[in-house]
C-alpha cells in the first residue's frame, strides 16, 4: 500500500504541477501582450518626440528667417531716414 500510497501522491502532484504550468503559460502569454501593447506606445512616442524636434527646429529656422528679413527691412528703413534726413538738411 506504501508504494500505491506513494504513486498516487505523485501522480496528484503532476497533476497539480501541470495546471500551475498552463496557468503560467496563459499568464505568459497575457504579459507577451502587455509587453506588445507598452512597445507599440513607445513606438508611438519616439514618432510624437521626433516630430516635435522637427517642429521646433522648423520654427527655430522660421524664427532666424524671421529675423534676418527684420533685420534687413529696418536697415532699409534706417537707410530711407538718412537719405530722407539728408535730403532734407541739403534744401
Amino acid at each position: 500500500m506504501k508504494v500505491r500510497d506513494s504513486i498516487h501522491t505523485l501522480e496528484n502532484e503532476i497533476q497539480q504541477s501541470a495546471r500551475v504550468i498552463s496557468e503560467l503559460d496563459v499568464k505568459s502569454k497575457d504579459i507577451s501582450s502587455i509587453i506588445n501593447v507598452i512597445r507599440g506606445i513607445a513606438e508611438q512616442a519616439n514618432l510624437l518626440a521626433l516630430n516635435a524636434a522637427t517642429a521646433v527646429a522648423a520654427v527655430d529656422h522660421s524664427e532666424k528667417s524671421l529675423d534676418a528679413i527684420n533685420q534687413t527691412i529696418q536697415k532699409i528703413a534706417d537707410m530711407n531716414n538718412e537719405i530722407a534726413s539728408a535730403s532734407v538738411t541739403e534744401f
